[in-house]
């Protein structure tokens, strides 16, 4: 990648696929490698070589500036915005350094529309070093080069004329007593400061100037400057004294750069810092045990996460990441670019702030990560894939866990109490274990979820079980490579609010009569993908009707069927005219017989002549179809069984019987036809027309759906047939849709 040519090209690659929206953010943030270059190609073969067509997608050297500055900013690190992309695409991304340069560097790669790009550790507002005692900090050269990832501010703030640039962030809290410091460097350096004591969101209050700073010195000259008591020279502002603690974040900028590269010291001047930090970063310093407190912040000040203390995990210079054994408490916890935080089985952290990893996550299965906080507490990061959760649980006293991320949790998912509140908050959710909530929408909300997305993709059974109230998830994926989602419990029905996918992997709803699947948009497309390895065995519940809204002229299916007979497939058409269907839902489901199937079907004499009552019903199964209670039975519709794995077809006409609930369906005498047959009915494809063509209770649902065959094709396939006085005589006429072989009609009284 050489948007400026020059040098020995020393090239790093990556790749990374292209989101739903077809945009993509690239961003790098230098390190040792002060100057990068990158660019973005896309390969008609799918795989970067000399030997395929390529795209440049765009190359960039140095990024955008923050805010106006002059020609001494210093902006070197590299973004591209790539727009128009093919979804699911694979983009090959060239990191090379600037005029032969090598070193180290971060890369991150984000939608380009929706996506936030992480802040970075000491040069991002949100991530500053948090001070702790006053022995003096040494920054080595080059010192602080570039900014984070975020622009705290664009324009002048204060005594300065310029944004933020060669940034680094500090958080100082102070005891009783005056507060001193000094920058020293050969360097022009000049800082910015704002009292934060009390301030719940300084960061974004200083993104919008909206926090007066406290102390500002921005001069043109270099060697020291700060704040003291006596305040020497211009370069100087006056000392803090205060008789409360208070807590500041100081903002260091270095002017010169590129024309001076150095670094400085920031000497407290025997200031009353306070030793009890509110946040520790990780050092590794003794060994990879996240417990051990020597490995925590830098003496005096080593202290363990907790509850009241953040943890901020880096890369260790030691080469030495943490690894959690047993329970632990942390209130916020941030895995910063280039760290990883490893959970080994069965170890527990208890989370009281938000989670954010920008590094690597490694649960290992059978450990927790639990948020037990009394505020509400985000999730953000990359928590998907090899950075999963294993298990997560919700255990709150007050406060709601909000999915700032798409999360997936390759164990359990659990809510403890009524005050256990979680929002999906318009992400989605992968989930491999088992899903317990407590208490419906109390605990799983459903607010800020119109996007949202709950998928099942464990490699076992998995279980869903909510222990009381009614759930409604959004959009529902089964994605099981193998094992079945079980509903458990009596208030473990699950409502879908939009679509139900069904990609692999079945949903049983039989541990108890009442649970079902319940679909609660009124379209076709409320449920897609279904298949022989994916469907309801149980109870299909399906809206037809709600506040005007209907399912006339809709085809809608019901993919059902049980353990023995398997996949099976019922559609229903309403018709487009007529009255509006007089029930608000159906529940459909297939079971396979008990005992033998009825010996014969229903006696007939319709399409001019059947035998239905010769052989028997189909084998395999019968439907049932449950209706809401209704004082209303209009509705005319079609029924088409798509019947699998029967093992007694002999017939050569097929079509639709019913029976009444609740009958015997073992019994030939229980079956009945209603509607008209259609005389192009297959055996895997059967269909009846005209059902409750007459609005009646009988023939409105609360029925039985099975398969019957005959021995004799049907010639014609009869829509209507009428008679009627006519003076003297009796005036017959009828409709065909089809006539197969037909002779001619005989019409007898």
């Amino acid at each position: 990648a050489q948007c400026v040519v020059g040098g020995i090209v020393n090239t790093v690659w990556y790749k990374a696929v292209v989101p739903a929206n077809g945009t993509m953010k690239i961003r790098t943030h230098p390190l040792t490698l002060t100057d990068t270059q990158i660019q973005a190609f896309t390969f008609s073969g799918g795989c970067a070589n000399s030997a395929t067509t390529y795209t440049s997608r765009g190359c960039n050297d140095d990024g955008p500036d923050c805010g106006v500055q002059s020609n001494q900013s210093y902006h070197d690190y590299s973004e591209l915005v790539l727009t128009g992309l093919t979804v699911n695409d694979t983009v090959f991304i060239a990191v090379d350094g600037f005029n032969s340069q090598t070193g180290t560097f971060e890369i991150t790669v984000i939608d380009g529309t929706v996506g936030a790009l992480a802040p970075v550790y000491l040069q991002d507002c949100e991530y500053p070093y948090e001070v702790c005692g006053s022995t003096s900090i040494v920054v080595p050269d080059p010192g602080p080069l570039n900014f984070g990832n975020v622009c705290d501010f664009t324009t002048s703030y204060d005594c300065w004329a310029n944004g933020e640039r060669n940034s680094v962030w500090y958080k100082v809290t102070v005891n009783p007593g005056t507060l001193q410091f000094s920058i020293n460097s050969v360097t022009d350096y000049d800082f910015i400061m704002w009292d934060i004591t009390g301030v719940s969101n300084p960061c974004a209050l200083i993104q919008t100037h909206s926090l007066a700073s406290t102390r500002c010195n921005w001069t043109t000259s270099t060697g020291q400057t700060g704040i003291s008591n006596t305040a020497p020279s211009f370069n100087w502002e006056n000392s803090i004294t205060s008789a409360t603690q208070r807590s500041y974040l100081i903002l260091i900028d270095n002017w010169n750069p590129p024309s001076f590269v150095t670094g400085f010291t920031l000497d407290w001047m025997g200031s009353p810092i306070a030793s009890n930090p509110s946040s520790v970063n990780w050092s590794g310093a003794v060994d990879t045990n996240f417990t051990s407190v020597s490995n925590w912040g830098t003496a005096p000040c080593n202290a363990s996460p907790s509850c009241t203390v953040d943890a901020y995990i880096n890369a260790s210079t030691f080469n030495r990441n943490p690894t959690i054994n047993s329970t632990v408490s942390v209130r916020n916890v941030v895995i910063n670019s280039g760290a990883t935080l490893r959970l080994k089985a069965n170890a527990v952290l208890e989370v009281c702030g938000d989670f954010t990893n920008n590094g690597t996550l490694i649960a290992e299965p059978g450990s927790v990560v639990k948020f037990i906080g009394t505020v509400n507490q985000f999730i953000n990061g990359s928590v998907t894939g090899a950075n999963a959760f294993y298990h997560l649980t919700v255990d709150k006293t007050a406060g709601t866990v909000l999915l700032n991320a798409n999360t997936d949790i390759a164990g359990n998912f659990t809510t403890v109490t009524n005050t256990s509140k979680f929002n999906i908050n318009n992400k989605v959710m992968k989930i491999g274990g088992n899903f317990t909530n407590v208490n419906g929408v109390t605990t799983f909300l459903n607010t800020n979820y119109a996007n949202s997305r709950v998928e099942f993709n464990g490699l076992n059974n998995q279980y869903f079980t909510n222990s009381a109230g009614a759930i409604n998830l959004n959009r529902v994926t089964m994605n099981k490579p193998s094992g079945k989602l079980y509903l458990m419990g009596a208030n473990s029905s699950i409502a879908v609010d939009s679509v139900l996918t069904l990609t692999s992997g079945i949903i049983d709803t039989r541990n108890l009569p009442a649970l079902e699947i319940y679909l609660k948009w009124i379209n076709a497309g409320a449920i897609v993908g279904y298949n022989a390895g994916s469907y309801i065995d149980g109870n299909l519940k399906r809206q037809i009707y709600n506040f005007g809204y209907d399912v006339r002229g809709m085809l809608l299916d019901w993919p059902v069927g049980d353990s023995i007979s398997g996949y099976q497939l019922a559609n229903i058409l309403f018709s487009p005219a007529g009255p509006t269907p007089g029930v608000s839902y159906l529940i459909g489901s297939f079971n396979s017989w008990t005992g033998f199937p009825p010996a014969v079907g229903p006696t007939a004499s319709e399409c001019v002549f059947a035998t239905y009552d010769a052989i028997p019903i189909f084998d395999h199964g019968y439907w049932t179809f449950r209706r809401a209670t209704t004082a209303n039975y209009n509705g005319n519709y079609k029924m088409t069984l798509y019947n699998n794995n029967y093992t007694n077809n002999t017939g050569v006409g097929w079509t639709v019987a019913v029976a009444d609930l609740p009958l015997n369906v073992n019994a030939p005498a229980s079956w009945r036809l209603t509607g008209s047959c259609v005389t192009t009915s297959l055996a895997n494809n059967t269909q009846r027309i005209a059902i409750n063509a007459t609005a009646s209770a009988t023939n409105f649902f609360d029925l039985y759906f099975a398969t019957v065959q005959s021995l004799t094709p049907l010639p014609i396939e009869l829509l209507s047939f009428t008679a009627e006085p006519h003076e003297d005589n009796v005036l017959c006429k009828w409709v065909t849709a089809s006539e197969t072989n037909n002779d001619y009609f005989e019409v007898l009284r």
